[in-house]
């Protein structure tokens, strides 16, 4: 199953100097910081961008699906959402055999794996910054 898309206004709009994606996600949510702290260190390229921040709304408009997952917004305008994003984040950020070692993994058990992270993410202490 091909990871579903959105069109969305692109990341690249804003002002933020060669950003070629933009990870939305939830600043509340200690292990949600902590995965964006890491994406950052890791894909210079990507910023993180917090549900709070007027550009995620634009993003994705609708309050539901902005707080169900974490969202990837390409400079393109497309979006990938929790477990289809996962494929892109993980080339962006650990390379390219891992995104696709990660596209070859059926989607129900990418959408299981998300599911229960999520799941459990609240028992996450925070990590030093």
């Amino acid at each position: 199953m091909a990871p579903v898309t959105k069109e969305a206004p692109p990341a690249q709009e804003d002002p933020v100097g060669g950003v070629r994606f933009a990870l939305l996600y939830d600043p509340d949510c200690c292990f949600c910081a902590d995965f964006a702290r890491w994406v950052r260190h890791r894909a210079p390229d990507v910023e993180a961008v917090t549900f709070q921040d007027p550009r995620a709304r634009r993003w994705v408009p609708e309050e539901a699906k902005l707080r169900s997952s974490f969202h990837l917004v390409a400079s393109g305008g497309s979006v990938e959402s929790g477990p289809e994003a996962l494929p892109r984040l993980a080339e962006l950020t650990v390379g390219r055999a891992a995104g696709a070692l990660l596209r070859l993994c059926p989607a129900p058990a990418l959408r299981w794996a998300y599911r229960w992270v999520s799941e459990r993410r609240w028992n996450t202490p925070p990590s030093s910054p």
